[in-house]
């Protein structure tokens, strides 16, 4: 499969047109899981630390002021406390990923891919530049946190919470048809 990588946000995205298997051999670990075929598909180096970032980016919510988004995390171990545990890395992953008044709705024990790991899911409101001004948004996010050897692996759903439940199955079928070699 030929890699897409765009980097361009004027591309707009309508629901689900399918799903493709993204095949990662470019970066540790190397794994395998089925996304959306047709959404914008973008690649970073992690800014704070060692690793990539893998992102998709879906359908715009209908107030036009956030997109649905999957984000697949690889982050290597640099003897940061941070890393000690499981537990500690996803303790540290809630504060990041707390903006404002932050609900933890659920954080529970999972298996994916036979590999023990935690899942966690938040809610969040933020105000968001919209079409006519300032909207308070309801964000949900839902994210499952891996430890494999030497790195960490992180797949994180965010979406309006109006648009959650639209698209959650892209996350669950990310998550459910996850391999390592």
């Amino acid at each position: 499969m030929a890699k897409q990588i765009v980097n361009s946000r004027s591309q707009t995205v309508e629901g689900i047109a399918g799903y493709r298997e993204f095949d990662n051999r470019h970066y540790e670990p190397h794994f395998k899981t089925e996304m959306p075929s047709n959404w914008i598909l973008e690649e970073y180096p992690l800014a704070d630390s060692k690793g990539r970032w893998i992102s998709l980016r879906g359908p715009a919510n209908e107030s036009q002021t956030r997109h649905t988004s999957l984000d697949i995390y690889l982050i290597e171990k640099d003897g940061n406390p941070r890393f000690e545990s499981l537990d500690t890395f996803v303790a540290y992953t809630i504060k990041q990923e707390s903006i404002g008044e932050t609900s933890v709705l659920s954080n529970r024990e999972v298996v994916v891919a036979g590999l023990e790991g935690r899942e966690v899911k938040t809610s969040s409101h933020r105000v968001l530049p919209g079409p006519s001004g300032a909207i308070d948004v309801a964000i949900a996010k839902q994210w499952t946190t891996l430890m494999l050897g030497d790195c960490v692996f992180m797949a994180l759903y965010e979406s309006p919470q109006e648009d959650f439940d639209s698209y959650f199955e892209v996350y669950q079928r990310l998550v459910t048809s996850l391999t390592f070699d």
